[in-house]
């Protein structure tokens, strides 16, 4: 019996511990619903309104200029009426308008100058209950107004998050970005510092209205580390919040920005980098409240990936440049050098030819030999020198192409009567297919030659037996209905691997 009170009793304070520790959460949580509502209603201006009998209009008034009842009823927090001393009021009663009934935002004034009223339990009932309705419709519409400012605030990041891969200019995204948020948030003032190459300052890049302007103009910095938002934000690599600056040892006054009542600084992080900061000012003290940091942070870390592709975009372009004008050279290179090559190499082809025609005089079987070495070979360097200086020509974009009437069948007749003397030292066949009824085409000979016999050279070098075939064929293009005619040259060679295909048209 004793075992089992003794379990019932372990289970008894287990859930009284449960309990308590529930109800001190949820104490918490109340704790910070009125602490977030007082700092709301904190921030809010003073407003006062009246209205006379026999009016139909609510008229503003001096929020001051508060008369004894309402003081009296604000500092007890529970409705009083009262004759004023003064003699202003016959009867004049007051009751304070209270936020989860603990919370003053507010007080409703009733007097009347003119007579006295008796005040039954009945008046005070639709007192406080037009107190308590106003009250909870005054919350309400705080609650949509905040409802309100988080979506245009989810907007507003969702914007600057499309315009991260939209926007490739880094000065258009941070333009874009200061804008949204000063215009959408309903901010005095903001600016995007980035750090410079050094990481020791944070130098305004894009800001706001004149006074960004200006601010660019000088090259506004601050260094990181200083006794500012911006500094001690770059340096800490979290938000510093300062919600009242005539209060903070850390705000520096602007005299371009002298309206500013509160500043908030957000750390612009990749990874655990910090390259920037974004600076938002505002003329309303507490501006700032814990869910304003949460949003704009998320925007701050968005502009930072915006910031950080908009930089890799920009050195890629100009990477870019620098390797087109790097081609432009070595292109401008190549055909300079291949034309100062070719004219001594024409005059070693020149001479080695009269030598062999003996017009300077009869020359041993020998020196024919090396006189006919010599002069293939600088054949053999000219026409490479030739193909540099097409290569350059198309590159620069030179190349002149001489269209006319021609027959394929000659050029492939030509190209393979050449290439008897390639192969002539290997057992290679040598086929032409050539279809009798291919029509005339509109094109440059020498080139189409060119072209073909690089192919047929190609296989000559890399066949050692077998046959060559060259084939034309008659053909109408499925897709654009054009007519076309193919040329093509197989050979019994080793063939290209499937991974070096991809090098074929590569320059060299």
């Amino acid at each position: 019996i004793l075992e089992v009170v003794a379990h019932q009793l372990a289970i008894a304070l287990q859930n009284a511990q449960r309990f308590t520790r529930l109800e001190a959460e949820v104490q918490r949580l109340q704790d910070l619903s009125r602490e977030e509502a007082q700092r709301h209603w904190a921030s809010v201006q003073p407003q006062a309104f009246q209205y006379q009998i026999n009016t139909d209009t609510v008229q503003p008034t001096d929020p001051q200029a508060l008369r004894p009842e309402a003081r009296l009823a604000l500092e007890q927090q529970r409705p009083v009426a009262l004759t004023p001393e003064d003699g202003s009021a016959k009867t004049a009663l007051a009751a304070p308008i209270l936020l989860h009934e603990e919370i003053p935002i507010g007080v409703v004034d009733l007097y009347d100058v003119q007579q006295e009223h008796e005040l039954d339990e009945s008046t005070w009932v639709i007192l406080n209950a037009v107190v308590s309705q106003l009250a909870l419709a005054l919350e309400n519409r705080q609650l949509y107004e905040e409802a309100q400012r988080r979506a245009q605030e989810l907007q507003t990041a969702a914007e600057i998050a499309r315009d991260t891969s939209s926007l490739q200019s880094l000065d258009d995204l941070l333009a874009r970005a200061v804008n949204l948020v000063r215009e959408r948030f309903g901010f005095y003032h903001a600016s995007v510092f980035l750090l410079d190459e050094t990481g020791e300052y944070a130098v305004v890049r894009e800001s706001t209205g004149e006074a960004g302007a200006e601010m660019k103009r000088r090259g506004h910095r601050l260094r990181v580390g200083s006794r500012s938002v911006v500094g001690q934000t770059a340096a800490q690599g979290e938000p510093v919040v300062v919600n009242d600056v005539l209060q903070s040892d850390i705000h520096r006054p602007n005299p371009l920005l002298p309206d500013t009542r509160a500043e908030l600084g957000l750390p612009l992080k990749v990874g655990d980098r910090i390259i920037g900061v974004l600076d938002v000012q505002s003329t309303q003290v507490n501006a700032f409240t814990h869910n304003d940091v949460q949003v704009l942070q998320i925007l701050a870390d968005q502009l930072a990936v915006a910031v950080e592709n908009a930089r890799a975009y920009e050195l890629s372009q100009r990477a870019v440049e620098e390797l087109r004008r790097a081609d432009q050279l070595k292109s401008q290179f190549l055909a300079n050098m291949s034309h100062e090559l070719r004219t001594p190499l024409n005059s070693i082809i020149g001479f080695s030819k009269v030598i062999l025609k003996g017009i300077d005089g009869p020359i041993t079987d020998l020196q024919r030999q090396d006189l006919t070495a010599i002069y293939n070979a600088g054949q053999h360097l000219l026409g490479l020198i030739n193909d540099i200086l097409d290569i350059s020509k198309i590159e620069a974009g030179k190349m002149q192409l001489n269209f006319q009437e021609i027959a394929i069948a000659d050029i492939v007749q030509g190209v393979m009567s050449t290439a008897v003397g390639l192969v002539k030292d290997k057992p290679i066949q040598l086929i032409q297919e050539i279809d009798p009824d291919l029509p005339a085409v509109r094109a440059d000979p020498t080139r189409i030659r060119q072209v073909l016999l690089n192919l047929v050279s190609n296989a000559a070098k890399f066949t050692e037996e077998g046959h060559i075939r060259v084939f034309t064929r008659h053909q109408v293009d499925s897709t654009s209905g054009l007519e076309e005619i193919l040329v093509g040259v197989e050979d019994t060679g080793p063939g290209i691997a499937p991974e070096d295909m991809k090098r074929l048209f590569q320059p060299f």
